[in-house]
């Protein structure tokens, strides 16, 4: 029986598992999609953060949403949700030093999160304080995941950080 009167008792429920690994699936699949769908945009958003070399922008901007959507979907669907959530956090730890990179540089780009429209989603230290929250529920997922509401049954291989 899981004790609900500590800390570690509440993110141990399962049903706080799944709310964490809906959301951070969801915020996946939603970053996912319009650099999906606009692959050349996101590919000059990509380019303004001035650290790829050139030959490497275009092959970050079409691999990098499709793995956005495919462990956002894996953590929403319930399929290898631990390794998912290490992905994410690690995806999540390079987002974030980019991001801080640019600010310290004092680039003024777009973050690139969310929308790929030209003047939407101006990067600040608050959408590096955001993204970095993300990695919260990430961490609670690795960490807690029994594989218990997921689409495949059994136990999952244990995760050892």
């Amino acid at each position: 029986m899981v004790k609900t009167n500590t800390l570690v008792g509440l993110l141990e429920r399962p049903e706080v598992t799944l709310g964490c690994r809906l959301l951070v699936g969801l915020v996946f699949i939603l970053a996912a999609w319009p650099k999906i769908s606009h692959p050349e945009a996101f590919a000059r958003l990509v380019y303004n953060y001035r650290l790829l070399p050139d030959g490497a922008v275009n092959l970050v901007a079409i691999i990098l949403p499709w793995v956005e959507l495919v462990m956002g979907l894996a953590l929403v669907l319930g399929i290898w949700t631990r390794t998912a959530a290490l992905i994410i956090i690690l995806m999540m730890v390079v987002f974030v030093g980019v991001m801080g990179s640019a600010l310290i540089r004092g680039l003024n780009v777009q973050c690139g999160c969310f929308s790929i429209q030209k003047g939407e989603g101006q990067l600040t230290w608050l959408s590096l304080l955001r993204d970095g929250g993300v990695m919260l529920p990430a961490f609670q997922v690795a960490w807690f995941d029994k594989g218990i509401y997921s689409i495949i049954s059994g136990k999952q291989t244990e995760c050892k950080l």
